[in-house]
């Protein structure tokens, strides 16, 4: 497992970052491994994956490529605008990877 830090969570505003690492850690059963550049943006940006689509698809691109070698199997996050964006992201044949909250 590993974990998406929404932008109004990360380091650069809300400074929510230890908490939900904390809680993801504490799950019985799971290994919490940590992504490369978890606080970069994922690409949703709220609306802007709409708006810049090309541009978000790339950022997205950028995030899987951490996730995919970070090996890990499921990806949290907090925020829906990520959940929906990231669902975009993995590629089933070279990774599969859930999503969850």
């Amino acid at each position: 497992m590993t974990y998406h830090d929404p932008c109004h969570l990360s380091s650069r505003f809300a400074k929510v970052t230890a908490q939900p690492r904390a809680l993801l850690k504490a799950i019985p059963g799971l290994t919490y491994k940590e992504l490369p550049e978890a606080d970069w943006c994922c690409g949703a940006a709220g609306s802007y994956t709409f708006l810049h689509h090309g541009e978000a698809t790339g950022v997205l691109d950028r995030k899987m490529g951490n996730v995919g070698r970070n090996g890990a199997t499921i990806l949290a996050t907090e925020c829906p605008a990520c959940m929906m964006h990231l669902a975009y992201g993995p590629d089933e044949e070279t990774f599969p990877c859930r999503y969850g909250t």
